[in-house]
């Protein structure tokens, strides 16, 4: 009797050690994936900083160079405005298809690749 109650014992601090293993696993594996996506995402958000400066200088020098071509600064400027609230609108419109399934996509898909050691 006193052999199997130590093999219980055995099998219990086995079972307790392979849980608490298996916890510590988990929590590195989802550290090193919130790493992935926060790096993912400071890199996106530093390259979409550079593209909105981007346009922002792009657009003051199409309206301008718009307002020279039709004598109107104003009208440059104008028309550089109305093509930008048509294009919110249509984003605005499509920001499901456009915005929120592919990020929700992305964000899953980083989340739940296995890895290649499992």
């Amino acid at each position: 009797m006193q052999i199997f109650l130590e093999k219980i014992e055995d099998i219990f601090h086995s079972s307790k050690e392979y849980i608490n293993l298996r916890i510590d696993e988990v929590k590195l594996d989802l550290a090193e994936k919130m790493a992935i996506l926060l790096s993912n995402l400071i890199a996106k958000m530093i390259i979409g900083l550079m593209l909105v400066l981007f346009l922002f200088f792009g657009s003051f020098a199409l309206a301008f160079a718009l307002g020279d071509y039709f004598n109107n600064t104003w009208l440059g400027f104008l028309l550089i405005s109305i093509f930008y609230l048509s294009l919110a609108i249509i984003v605005w419109i499509t920001r499901v298809q456009l915005i929120q399934f592919p990020i929700l996509n992305s964000f899953l898909k980083q989340l739940f690749t296995q890895d290649d050691e499992n």
